[in-house]
Parts: C-alpha cells; sequence; structure tokens
C-alpha cells in the first residue's frame, strides 16, 4: 500500500481481525506518516452494497 500523503511505501505496524473487516495501522517508510485502514473482503463488500441498495430502495417515497 501507499501512503497517501508521500506515496511511500508501508508497513503495517498493528493489526487486529473485527468480524467482517481488519482493522490495521500503518506507518509509511519514508516520511513516517501513520495511518489507519479497514479492509474488507471482497464478498463483503459485495453484501453490504446490496444491502444498502436495498435499504435506500425500502425506504425511498414514491409520488
Amino acid at each position: 500500500m501507499l501512503c497517501p500523503r508521500c506515496t511511500g511505501k508501508t508497513r503495517v505496524k498493528n493489526s487486529r481481525p473485527y468480524e467482517n473487516y481488519v482493522y490495521r495501522q500503518r506507518a509509511c517508510k519514508d516520511c513516517g506518516y501513520i495511518f489507519p485502514t479497514l479492509e474488507y473482503e471482497p464478498g463483503v463488500i459485495n453484501a453490504m452494497a446490496r444491502e444498502a441498495c436495498l435499504s435506500v430502495r425500502l425506504f425511498k417515497k414514491y409520488p
């Protein structure tokens, strides 16, 4: 993964699994910038998108 500040390479400092994703704290090797990431599995993202789309359809008011 690239650093959002300087586009240098990063390393993982801390990693914690949760139910549907992994929380990682990353640090840039070049500038030292520390930033968090949430990484989802591809199947989880598709399921979340379908669920969000369905909830929008259910709550949308029709004329």
